[in-house]
């Protein structure tokens, strides 16, 4: 094998590959969780998560859009009756609330892509390409400061996207472009938090609890059909991110999708194995290209 050889396979190797050469990973590990099926009634939205207790958690890391310090260890727990959809999301943090401001008070979002095509970053394809659209994704938008805890919030019955408590449905093709679900809304949820006195500063976790019918109501909704798949992103905003409150792009996400197989366990690609086969073969044939370099020099 020439040298010219190995050192176009090698880059053509570094340029298909989603990572770059060392340890430094540009795609994402995904998550894979399997939906449980319930029965209609198992579980109530009402903000307490007891009647969640057999159902398993996906562990989920949130991190820093504007890379700030730290990270959220957040569960989720998705169930399913066949007609509704069912979330739980637990996020460890200080309660702090202010009535009637939502950037004083924490806000949550879900992200799914109406189609698996379409990008996963608000319908872009990925950081780097934020202002093209690949396609829709549909968006659970909850500021909770527009609430009350303990009190159900979503759908008022009118077609505009927005719901009372601020748990609103959204759609985007790009960051840039998000827009009111003019149609039906048709989230319903209650949010709460493990203090007991509800006093700014209390250690605990908030507690986020809604549904949806699984079927789309329009073109803007994603569906979550039983026996498909689903890939999921969260947001939290922490009303503690500056003096005044959370900003817009301080939000924590998941980088990896949570990717929901509703009824069977999903499979998701190991991306640390493969970057570690990429590099293993990136290695090798450093090797070889210098054994060649060797004994062509040594010939001469």
């Amino acid at each position: 094998m020439q040298l010219k050889t190995v050192s176009i396979i090698l880059l053509g190797l570094m340029l298909v590959s989603p990572y770059s050469v060392g340890a430094q990973i540009i795609g994402h590990q995904a998550t894979a969780y399997k939906a449980t099926k319930i029965t209609s009634g198992d579980i109530k939205i009402d903000g307490d998560s007891s009647d969640w207790s057999d159902i398993p958690a996906a562990d989920l890391e949130l991190e820093s859009y504007k890379k700030l310090p730290g990270e959220y260890k957040i569960d989720v727990k998705i169930a399913y009756d066949g007609t509704t959809v069912y979330f739980l999301v637990e996020i460890p943090d200080e309660y702090f609330f202010t009535a009637g401001n939502p950037e004083m008070s924490p806000a949550l979002a879900m992200a799914t892509p109406i189609n698996a095509s379409e990008g996963a970053h608000m319908g872009a394809p990925s950081e780097d390409n934020l202002d093209k659209s690949e396609g829709f994704v549909d968006i659970m938008h909850w500021e909770t400061g527009l609430g009350e805890h303990g009190v159900v919030a979503g759908d008022n019955g009118t077609a505009t996207g927005k719901g009372i408590g601020g748990l609103d449905d959204e759609f985007a093709s790009t960051p840039f472009d998000r827009h009111d679900d003019v149609g039906e809304n048709g989230w319903t949820g209650v949010w709460d938090h493990t203090t007991t006195t509800y006093t700014n500063g209390d250690a605990g976790k908030y507690i986020f609890e809604y549904s949806r019918s699984m079927n789309a109501a329009e073109d803007t909704d994603a569906s979550y059909k039983d026996g498909g798949e689903s890939e999921i992103f969260f947001a939290y905003w922490n009303p503690q991110e500056t003096g005044d409150g959370w900003t817009a792009n301080g939000h924590y996400t998941n980088e990896g999708a949570l990717v929901v197989g509703f009824g069977f366990e999903p499979s998701v690609p190991n991306l640390w194995l493969i970057q570690g086969s990429v590099l293993a073969v990136i290695v090798i044939l450093i090797g070889v290209g210098g054994y060649v370099f060797w004994k062509k020099k040594k010939a001469a």
